[in-house]
């Protein structure tokens, strides 16, 4: 299973058939799947993952990536561009004195930023210090890509990852976090989609100065 990231969003044509197909945003690479799925919840996340009794599940961001991580001929698509958890994509918290910003895989980078700067919580407000470039990606496929940030001196992105939850290839829930697996994490931030369907991703940010 794999992720694809992107500035602009994928092109998809999902009628079913024949006429299901995906490509990237270049124009570069495409594929024509078996079928694309787009589950709204970790429930139907985990049921479509049981369903197709270990056929090959790739899932999909926003289409940037040049590489063929999504092409996926005859094989079954995940597209999460609504999945949600309480009607939310990305929020901010706070936990013994350190600040987070948990991600669903439909957010958007534009909406990581909004959920840390937004005036509506009473939370401070925070940011990060590394981030994807452009407002339009995928911020968990940027995650999972192990692509650069903004910051010059700055870790990539995913090194921020302090807790990343995967649908495994068994339907299960799985959690890696530097709290109860650390000697996991390195593998685990930057996954390319091979561990399961990333469906949560928790990085640590600054308040805001």
């Amino acid at each position: 299973m794999s992720d694809s990231i992107n500035n602009n969003a994928s092109e998809i044509d999902n009628n079913g058939g024949e006429g299901t197909s995906w490509r990237n945003w270049a124009g570069n690479l495409s594929s024509l799947p078996e079928e694309i799925l787009k589950p709204v919840s970790l429930k139907q996340v985990q049921d479509l993952v049981r369903n197709r009794n270990g056929n090959k599940i790739r899932s999909f961001g926003t289409g940037h990536s040049f590489s063929p991580l999504v092409v996926a001929n005859g094989q079954t698509l995940v597209d999460l561009s609504n999945y949600l958890e309480g009607g939310r994509k990305a929020w901010r918290w706070q936990k013994d004195g350190q600040d987070f910003v948990s991600i669903l895989p439909s957010a958007r980078w534009s909406e990581v930023r909004d959920a840390l700067m937004t005036k509506d919580s009473p939370l401070p407000r925070m940011y990060m210090p590394s981030t994807g470039a452009l407002a339009s990606i995928n911020a968990v496929g940027f995650l999972a890509a192990g692509c650069h940030g903004t910051g010059w001196h700055e870790k990539t992105v995913s090194d921020f990852i302090t807790e990343i939850e995967f649908v495994a290839a068994d339907g299960e829930v799985h959690v890696y976090s530097d709290a109860t697996t650390p000697a996991d994490m390195p593998a685990a931030r930057v996954s390319l989609g091979l561990l399961g369907i990333i469906t949560r991703v928790t990085l640590r940010v600054e308040p805001v100065f």
